[in-house]
């Protein structure tokens, strides 16, 4: 399949990095993992033959990094976004981040990360975190955050779901709220 991408024009990068996004997308059939795989060894080849990759190369790679749990190889990439390849994270990027760090029980430095922002984080970034507050018992970030993604959406029934899951759990846990 490479040899394809070896003799096109490097114009045509958004075919490829829509070939990469596609294998990284989580499909929910059980063959998962051998797309993902292949989504970074795109990337490597992508990288080898000098076709620079676009914000949504960067995308596909995260995403894959994140369904299979490389939170070390998302950072990397993650960095050298901006630093090897002059491409702001948008917030997409950050997402992504986010969502892996929370799957990965590291909610402290999600939020670091949310917090460390040049854009103003979206509700599904701050949704993540919640996600990930409620999953791992952390109710005392998870009211922070409930409360966050309230002030942003106040006529958002969802997140007022959530914070009171979240104050159920405190009281379940003998927290004072």
């Amino acid at each position: 399949m490479w040899e394809y991408y070896t003799h096109i024009d490097q114009s045509v990068r958004g075919a490829y990095s829509a070939s990469l996004a596609a294998a990284a997308y989580p499909f929910p059939a059980p063959p998962l993992l051998p797309l993902l795989i292949l989504s970074l060894e795109m990337f490597a080849e992508m990288k080898r033959h000098g076709v620079p990759p676009n914000e949504i190369t960067f995308i596909g790679v995260l995403s894959s990094c994140r369904h299979m749990d490389l939170v070390n190889e998302a950072r990397h990439h993650f960095q050298t976004m901006n630093n090897e390849h002059m491409i702001q994270p948008n917030v997409k990027h950050y997402g992504c981040m986010v969502d892996l760090l929370g799957r990965a029980s590291l909610l402290k430095e999600a939020e670091e990360l949310i917090l460390s922002m040049k854009i103003a984080p979206d509700e599904a970034t701050w949704g993540a975190l919640l996600s990930a507050c409620e999953k791992y018992g952390d109710s005392e970030m998870g009211e922070r955050v409930g409360r966050k993604l309230i002030e942003l959406h106040p006529d958002h029934d969802g997140f007022h779901v959530e914070l009171s899951n979240m104050c159920a759990l405190q009281k379940v846990n003998g927290m004072r709220f």
